[in-house]
């Protein structure tokens, strides 16, 4: 899964699968889903992302994450989150 977002357009899009979806449709205003050739969910785009989102804080709950990567802005990265005992990543990064 990957998190993008652009701030020309202030949209984020959550990519669920690395795929094409073949169909995008919007399921509410501002909220556009991708599907593939099955009806499966490939990712989703938010627009006014920031406006509608504080997106300064990323929060990650007992996801089973094999790795992450966090770039700031100056092309600098985050520190990796830390696994715990299960092998589910718990951390949180911010703006700060």
């Amino acid at each position: 899964m990957k998190l993008h977002y652009y701030a020309d357009t202030d949209s984020l899009y959550v990519e669920l699968k690395d795929e094409p979806g073949v169909e995008t449709r919007e399921v509410a205003d501002g909220l556009n889903v991708d599907v593939d050739a099955t009806g499966g969910v490939v990712g989703f785009d938010i627009d006014h992302a920031a406006k509608r989102f504080d997106l300064t804080t990323l929060e990650v709950d007992a996801l089973p994450v094999r790795s992450t990567e966090l770039p700031q802005t100056d092309g600098t990265k985050y520190p990796q989150a830390e696994a715990v005992g299960d092998g589910r990543a718990s951390g949180v990064a911010g703006g700060g």
